[in-house]
């Protein structure tokens, strides 16, 4: 007990160093660890992260003090604002829900446990230019945006979430959205929401299934260069704009199951190596509009549609000869298969175009109202009738000037005048007409029925008029014979 009490102090000042080092090494254990930093990039603004406990309101977030980074503002509504530092790692879930905040950001951060935002009421103050910022940040848990309505563009830039990712029965209303550069390393489901605005999905990587379902896409949407590992589904969707799938990858199955697309869609430069684009069962928002296709340098063998709905379309840069390859390839994948209708579809939109390509205006509308470019050679037959009742109607005026003046043909002979045909002009003219249709006949073909007259001579006079007009018919009907012997060969 003396030594005790002699040393007292000397205890004393062991037992407080002991407490002191004991307290501080639960403060620095308590501590959320720091993550690395990252340069922010000229294009991204710098914005906040998120601190919170478990299962905590917006009203619940507390200030951090004594940090190394500066704060920054990360929710804000009319009563309080609230900040939170950046850079930093998060454990616990983060639960946001049923309140008003002015704006949502997170910032070079990894959280380890869920966030979730659901019905949050998001302020249009003009100084806002994003309601949802999110860059450069890591999520090793699912992450859900529910029932939300942006009044200004959600920004999800270069991210990796390693387990799922959602954002449903929401809409954006205005702006440009962005959705690219990020990693999704599980499904990743955007169902039934509204974009109001632009948006882009570049350069992200699916790796689990991509599920854009039920959606609405009011403007143009963009997947260039985006990877789909798994099941790319987009059944039921309506694209209101362009949609812009160029040079991305499927590498799993793609649905497009009621899809309603407005017009252009690309699918230039796809890689395909396993399954097949179905486009048979998409639809046009315009009932009876045509959706025009871009396949320039993809795999046509692995894209199907049909010419009923959809018709090709080039860039303006596109050359005669790329053009013509890809007509040649998809009117040899309709024959191949027996797709009838779209290959005449096809062949009378590809032959118009090298006619038209090379200026041949008149070529083109001969050969369309001829015989539809080949494709109709029964339409030949209907022409040669045309053609035969035009002349006999012709000839029917002039008929005994012709026989008797004109031309020498031994079984046709002037028209033997009656009281009734004298009197009456019109019965003269339907009198006449079979004989006119005989002799019209004769023109047509007589250089071959001028062998069976011997050696007659047809021509009784001189008049140039009339024997240019006998010899143009006859060249006429050289060409009918052409085409009626190619109609029989082949």
């Amino acid at each position: 007990m003396h030594f005790i009490r002699q040393n007292s102090g000397y205890f004393t000042i062991n037992i407080h160093l002991l407490i002191r080092q004991l307290l501080l090494i639960c403060f620095l254990f308590g501590l959320p660890e720091q993550a690395i930093a990252s340069k922010t990039e000229n294009n991204y603004d710098a914005i906040g992260n998120i601190i919170s406990k478990q299962q905590i309101y917006i009203k619940d977030i507390p200030n951090p003090k004594n940090l190394q980074n500066k704060p920054e503002k990360v929710f804000e509504n009319s009563s309080k604002q609230y900040e939170a530092s950046t850079f930093r790692l998060y454990r616990r879930p983060i639960d946001i829900s049923s309140k008003k905040i002015k704006k949502i950001s997170i910032y070079n951060s990894k959280f380890n446990n869920n966030v979730t935002f659901g019905d949050v009421n998001m302020s249009a103050d003009d100084d806002i230019q994003n309601s949802i910022s999110m860059y450069f940040s890591q999520f090793n848990a699912p992450v859900s945006f529910k029932y939300m309505e942006l009044p200004k563009p959600m920004v999800v830039c270069r991210n990796i979430f390693f387990d799922r990712f959602q954002f449903s029965f929401s809409k954006i209303l205005t702006g440009a959205n962005w959705f690219v550069n990020n990693t999704f390393n599980k499904a990743a489901v955007f169902y039934n929401s509204s974009f109001g605005g632009k948006t882009y999905f570049d350069s992200s990587d699916f790796k689990g299934d991509a599920i854009f379902e039920n959606d609405s896409f009011h403007k143009d949407v963009n997947f260039k260069y985006t990877k789909f590992n798994k099941l790319a589904n987009f059944n039921s969707t309506i694209f209101n704009g362009q949609v812009d799938f160029s040079h991305a990858q499927f590498l799993g199955k793609v649905s497009f199951r009621n899809t309603h697309f407005l017009d252009h869609i690309d699918l230039s430069y796809l890689n395909i190596p396993h399954g097949q684009i179905n486009l048979n069962h998409a639809k046009s928002i315009i009932p009876g509009h045509k959706l025009y296709l871009n396949i320039m340098h993809s795999d046509i063998s692995k894209i199907n549609f049909s010419y009923k709905k959809f018709r090709l379309y080039f860039p303006s840069h596109v050359s005669f000869e790329e053009r013509v390859q890809v007509y040649t390839k998809l009117l040899a994948k309709y024959k191949q298969l027996g797709m009838r209708y779209s290959y005449e579809k096809l062949y009378v939109e590809y032959e118009q175009y090298k006619l038209l390509a090379k200026n041949k205006f008149i070529h083109n509308y001969i050969s369309k109202i001829w015989w539809n470019y080949g494709l109709d050679k029964n339409k030949i037959f209907t022409w040669f009738l045309f053609f035969m009742l035009g002349l006999t109607i012709i000839n029917s005026f002039y008929y005994d000037a012709l026989v008797a003046t004109y031309f020498n043909v031994p079984f046709l002979n002037k028209s033997t005048n009656t009281p009734i045909t004298d009197k009456n002009c019109v019965i003269k003219y339907i009198y006449n007409f079979p004989q006119s249709l005989l002799l019209t006949f004769f023109f047509v073909f007589a250089t071959f029925l001028s062998i069976l007259i011997s050696h007659t001579r047809v021509f009784k006079s001189g008049y140039f008029p009339v024997n240019i007009y006998v010899i143009l018919i006859n060249s006429i009907g050289y060409v009918f014979i052409m085409f009626f012997i190619d109609i029989i060969l082949s």
